[in-house]
């Protein structure tokens, strides 16, 4: 049966069976109870919930060795044992021996964290991030399972900084007469991840080796957070300050967004292009693009098109490019006419 302590003081006295003895939970209703056993109190004794014994005929207790076993004084003791923060859970269990009663009070101990010492360790992270990291606090009521947490949480964080094949164990220094706890956090690194290639997509102008100057990353190299961030920044800062990208700030971050439309952003590298190339003229690209022979048809709706949309109609003549590949041997199969209008309809949704 689960009991819990109530703020109002009121307690329950329930009896139960156990090894012999009798359980007497933490709350009361202020009803009169079954009658405890008549004798007198020979021992008191604080136990862990696993039977391991904590403390032997406790301190500030109303129970007294030598004297019958009261109710009151029994509901008394269990206030008092809370009231030192040292326990959680905390039940009567009464048990008659040869020479009279025993009274054990059973607990959850509540074991705080004195210290967390870190070692072997190899920055980054830092000793702070990584104490961080495990969110355990100075003073805060140590729980197994909050371990178990606190080590997937630094294990994450060290995969963060490129050292995939950590190991972290931690041991246990209890302190009974404090109830405190130091845990000592023994890291083994591991090597650290090293850079084997950049994939880098771009669709700006700039190609990409010019791009990857500015990453300065050299393959091989160890990588942290720091450094990725640190190459990736000074890309983002180039093409910001190209006008490739705007930001703005989020809370303590920047978030950097696309400053103009894909399709303008092409239309510019193509008109550049054409610039530097073919002096201005898109006509030479044209020609360029349609030299194959099953390509004839095309040749005229495209001059018609560039004399009347100019350089807009690229994506157009582009498509049709691809509309004449696919006729194959006989791109007579489609009329003059049935191209152009294909043509400038793509452009009318342009």
């Amino acid at each position: 049966m689960n009991c819990k302590w109530a703020n109002s003081l009121r307690v329950l006295v329930l009896l139960m069976p156990l090894m012999g003895g009798m359980r007497l939970c933490a709350q009361w209703t202020g009803e009169k109870g079954p009658t405890l056993p008549a004798g007198v109190v020979r021992e008191i004794r604080v136990l862990g919930e696993d039977g391991k014994v904590l403390v032997v005929s406790p301190k500030g207790v109303s129970v007294k060795i030598g004297e019958p076993l009261n109710r009151d004084d029994v509901a008394a003791s269990i206030r008092s044992l809370y009231q030192t923060g040292d326990y959680a859970d905390l039940q009567a269990v009464v048990t008659r021996t040869g020479e009279g009663l025993r009274l054990d009070f059973v607990a959850r101990e509540n074991i705080f964290i004195n210290q967390v010492i870190m070692e072997g360790l190899k920055p980054p992270p830092s000793e702070a991030s990584a104490s961080g990291a495990m969110q355990l606090s100075l003073g805060q009521t140590f729980r197994s399972g909050d371990l178990d947490d606190a080590i997937a949480r630094l294990k994450e964080t060290l995969q963060d900084e490129g050292l995939y094949q950590a190991k972290v164990t931690v041991e246990q220094y209890p302190h009974a007469d404090t109830h405190q706890l130091d845990l000592v956090v023994r890291v083994d690194p591991g090597p650290r991840v090293r850079l084997s290639k950049v994939d880098l997509t771009n669709d700006t102008e700039y190609s990409n080796a010019a791009l990857l100057k500015l990453f300065r990353l050299k393959t091989g190299s160890e990588l942290t957070i720091a450094r990725v961030q640190s190459a990736t920044g000074r890309i983002r800062k180039f093409l910001e300050k190209k006008g490739h990208l705007k930001k703005r700030q989020e809370e303590r971050a920047y978030l950097y967004l696309p400053a103009k439309p894909q399709k303008q952003v092409i239309g510019s590298m193509i008109q550049e292009f054409i610039q530097r190339v073919f002096n201005g003229s898109a006509e030479p690209l044209l020609a360029h693009l349609i030299e194959d022979e099953h390509l004839h048809l095309v040749t005229a709706v495209a001059a018609r098109l560039i004399r009347r949309y100019g350089s807009e109609s690229l994506d157009a003549i582009a498509e049709l490019q691809k509309q004449a590949v696919a006729m194959g041997d006989k791109p007579s199969a489609r009329t003059w006419l049935d191209i152009t209008a294909a043509a400038e309809g793509l452009l009318a949704a342009l």
